[in-house]
């Protein structure tokens, strides 16, 4: 790793990086990623599970959802209000509104969950090292919530979005696994 690259010259990157995955290579991508999450749910003994609602060039979590529904497993998303972030029900998403940046949150009304009471989280990566460390979007929201959870943390991302190494400060936290298309570290 170059000393010049900051966190955010590396999340550039990565955005482009991804954004340049041709359809046919994502969907399939997308694919695989799904089905390894799926075994883990079903080897491990989880009900709550928190995961992201997909935007733009992310993994697509649309399927994913949709199978662990199916399984009968509860699914949390983040919602973020004001610079805090929580985690609600998620049923439909017709049922959603938009939120920060857009991205769907279940409404107001829907239940919330401590981010403690949560057994497996689904977390979107820009970027990820072999070390198992992430890098997001910048603004801390998931290290905010698994500071306070000791759930099993499985970072997503495209195989091109892994690296050798990020530069880590000490309020980002390692996942348990990180799952691509094409690899999963443990």
């Amino acid at each position: 790793m170059n000393p010049s690259d900051t966190k955010n010259n590396i999340r550039l990157k990565y955005k482009k990086i991804r954004s340049q995955i041709t359809p046919e290579t994502r969907q399939q991508a997308e694919k695989n990623i799904t089905n390894k999450i799926l075994e883990l749910a079903k080897h491990q003994e989880v009900q709550k599970i928190a995961t992201y609602i997909s935007i733009k060039d992310e993994v697509d979590t649309s399927n994913l959802i949709t199978k662990l529904q199916e399984y009968s497993k509860q699914i949390y998303v983040p919602v973020i209000q004001q610079e805090t972030i929580s985690l609600k029900l998620f049923t439909s998403i017709s049922d959603c509104v938009p939120g920060k940046m857009n991205i769907p949150e279940p409404p107001s009304n829907s239940p919330q969950i401590k981010a403690n009471e949560i057994d497996l989280w689904i977390i979107p990566c820009l970027a990820c090292d072999v070390s198992k460390n992430r890098l997001g979007y910048g603004k801390g929201y998931y290290d905010q919530l698994l500071k306070n959870s000791s759930g099993f943390k499985v970072g997503i991302c495209f195989t091109d979005q892994l690296t050798s190494k990020l530069p880590v400060s000490a309020h980002d936290i390692p996942m348990d696994i990180v799952i691509t298309d094409t690899i999963s570290l443990l």
